[in-house]
């Protein structure tokens, strides 16, 4: 791959960074830009169904929000390093399942969570932060990296630097499976106060939203 072709390869992912940055920057305005009290009315609950909206850019604490949007630039780069050797359609589909999750897991997780609160009656529950959409794209580097499986080994393994990308790749996906098969619990960040629900919404809309879109464009090359 030639310095024109990989300009154009990571073109592609323009949009993804694009999403990303200013995912990062309405979490950090809503942060430093509101009082304590102004983003509580922002949460969601029961009393507050806003929250579908507002809630994923809501975070407690300085900690709450660096982990957040450590944990989506890491696997937003990841992602985009990883499949840099994909054919353009897979690359481009990539792109644009990240960037659907980014914008759609917050409202999708908020909307059954408030669904769930109202149906039990748990007025005494709120759940904001941004882990939903993390765990969702956490999904979609699975799963592209489960299908480019296959892909890469019958289409780079003769090239140092996809080789490296592939082991990489595979290691990392298998890190995450292996977490979530066998600890769970670790996976999904279970904890006193932690919205549990939300980080496996968030995953299972990823899972579920990348098999759907990926997985057409990646029969065209098996």
């Amino acid at each position: 791959m030639g310095r024109r072709s990989k300009g154009a390869a990571a073109a592609d992912f323009g949009p993804q960074m694009a999403g990303t940055a200013i995912f990062v920057f309405l979490c950090l305005l809503f942060f430093f830009g509101l009082g304590e009290a102004e983003a509580s009315r922002l949460r969601l609950s029961v009393s507050q169904p806003w929250g579908i909206l507002t809630s994923t850019y809501i975070h407690v604490g300085f900690d709450h929000l660096f982990n957040n949007m450590l944990g989506l630039v890491v696997t937003s780069v990841i992602i985009f390093a990883a499949n840099l050797p994909a054919p353009r359609p897979v690359r481009r589909k990539i792109c644009a399942a990240f960037v659907y999750l980014l914008f759609l897991t917050g409202p999708i997780v908020g909307s059954v969570e408030y669904l769930i609160f109202s149906f039990y009656q748990r007025f005494d529950l709120s759940s904001c932060g941004a882990s939903d959409v993390v765990y969702a794209v956490i999904a979609l580097f699975i799963v592209s990296s489960a299908l480019s499986i296959p892909l890469s080994w019958k289409r780079f393994s003769r090239r140092r630097s996809a080789r490296l990308l592939f082991v990489m790749n595979v290691f990392l996906a298998f890190l995450l499976i292996s977490s979530l098969v066998y600890a769970p619990e670790v996976f999904f960040g279970v904890a006193p106060g932690v919205d549990v629900a939300a980080h496996v919404g968030g995953f299972l809309a990823g899972l579920f939203l990348s098999i759907y879109l990926l997985l057409p464009a990646y029969r065209r090359y098996l």
